[in-house]
């Protein structure tokens, strides 16, 4: 298993010992040496469909621009929204042929793409790329136990103050320029998404909405800006602690 890559004692977070770039996503110069040119860069339009549920997954790619959003259909035909995804995370599953989940581009979209066998072949060879990789599913998996007790343990207002800060923990803020506190967030989701992520009716987000405006926390400008005036508030309806977590 000679990779020219040194097996070494890694801690996670820390910088690639075998290249002079921090080691904050999955390909850094190590493992693009080892890919050898094997890889592409694929750029998609808002609302472009990049993996099809049901069906074989085209590639495994790491986000590298723009937001996508993971949806699942229900037997009824509903359709649940599951994630957002951001770089550099990653779209599709090494373990599985087909898509678990329709990938959606909600903003324009570069990903970059490789086979499941290059991959598979980069998670055995490289221990720095394997645990790094392990390091991003454990933090989606925390992810997943936090949203499972905002969905079910959350008032409605709870939930959507908590979407909007995640929302804005993964694509930033932009500021007015002018010298005020307030942050705008501008939502690459509709108010119909939203329901599907939080279980909620297009109607019902509206008027949450509505509420939190009321309390002086945000004011939603059109469908999709949001401003924010008091972002410690806003955590606090969403039940996020100081490190991130829901508080219980």
């Amino acid at each position: 298993m000679a990779t020219g890559i040194a097996d070494r004692d890694v801690r996670l977070g820390r910088a690639c010992l075998n290249c002079s770039g921090q080691f904050d996503d999955l390909f850094c110069a190590c493992v693009m040496k080892v890919l050898n040119g094997e890889h592409c860069i694929r750029r998609f339009e808002p609302g472009a469909v990049i993996a099809m549920e049901g069906l074989k997954a085209p590639f495994l790619g790491s986000i590298v621009k723009g937001v996508v959003c993971q949806e699942i259909s229900l037997a009824d035909g509903r359709v649940q929204g599951v994630t957002l995804l951001s770089p550099p995370d990653v779209i599709g599953n090494p373990l599985h042929d087909n898509s678990r989940y329709t990938v959606t581009a909600l903003s324009e979209v570069e990903v970059f793409c490789i086979s499941a066998n290059a991959f598979g072949k980069l998670l055995y060879d490289l221990p720095l790329f394997r645990l790094r990789f392990l390091e991003m599913k454990l933090s989606d998996l925390e992810r997943a136990r936090n949203w499972l007790t905002v969905l079910g343990r959350r008032s409605s207002t709870e939930r959507l103050a908590y979407l909007v800060v995640r929302v804005a923990q993964k694509i930033g803020f932009s500021t007015p320029g002018n010298g005020t506190a307030d942050l705008f967030v501008h939502l690459p989701i509709t108010r119909e998404r939203i329901g599907a992520f939080l279980g909620m009716t297009m109607e019902t987000v509206s008027r949450e909405f509505t509420h939190l405006e009321r309390k002086g926390v945000l004011s939603a400008r059109g469908s999709r800006v949001i401003k924010i005036f008091d972002y410690r508030r806003l955590e606090t309806i969403a039940g996020i602690d100081d490190d991130g977590g829901t508080i219980d």
